[in-house]
């Protein structure tokens, strides 16, 4: 188990390589695993890249966000919405016909149904990109309309062969169209990453995560 002062360095480390952000930008404060990151950037892109960053470090379980975004200069929630819309339309990943948006003082609020989490999650990467965005409220939910049942042995196969997720302690229940993950994984990244892979089996419409993180 590292001290929280190790893990903080570990952090600011990380954060050191990402290419958008600089070192002076983002604090960092440590306290049993859970990681606080504060500061003032100029776009919401470095406020995102600081969080994953954060979360990929080994022994990291959870982290606050409290990165403030103050842009150099004024971009109208017009052409937020504009470039946003745009945007998604372009984004063959998202149903943008299904989506509503809408954009106050630079904070872009998404709603809608989609068939799938890795649309919802499309959705919110796509327009985190734009100039001008402070936040992104991310409220489109989920539902898909599939009856077809969950192979509980393929949602096995797929954590246990994809290249990032240590699976060796991930156990896979199934309840109705409902994927249950329980178990322990090294990082918060791989405890993010093992719910994507169940989401996109066939079937899923729901995935309850409750992976610990252990990294011993």
């Amino acid at each position: 188990m590292k001290s929280n002062e190790d893990l903080q360095q570990e952090v600011e480390d990380a954060l050191k390589w990402e290419p958008l952000l600089e070192a002076a930008e983002i604090g960092v404060r440590v306290k049993n695993g859970i990681v606080t990151l504060s500061g003032t950037v100029d776009n919401y892109r470095k406020k995102m890249q600081a969080e994953t960053a954060a979360s990929h470090v080994p022994e990291v379980v959870a982290v606050v966000e409290e990165i403030k975004v103050a842009h150099p200069k004024s971009i109208s929630d017009y052409d937020i919405a504009a470039h946003a819309v745009a945007a998604i339309k372009d984004n063959w990943n998202i149903p943008a016909e299904i989506i509503s948006m809408k954009v106050e003082n630079g904070y872009i609020y998404l709603s809608g149904f989609v068939p799938f989490q890795y649309q919802k999650e499309a959705a919110k990467r796509t327009v985190g990109s734009i100039d001008g965005v402070k936040d992104v409220i991310n409220l489109i939910h989920v539902e898909n309309q599939t009856d077809s049942p969950i192979d509980r042995q393929e949602v096995i196969d797929a954590l246990l062969k994809h290249f990032s997720i240590n699976a060796n302690n991930i156990q896979v229940e199934v309840t109705g169209n409902t994927v249950i993950l329980k178990g322990f994984v090294p990082s918060v990244e791989q405890k993010e990453e093992a719910a994507k892979v169940a989401w996109l089996c066939a079937g899923v419409i729901q995935v309850k995560n409750y992976l610990n993180i252990n990294a011993d």
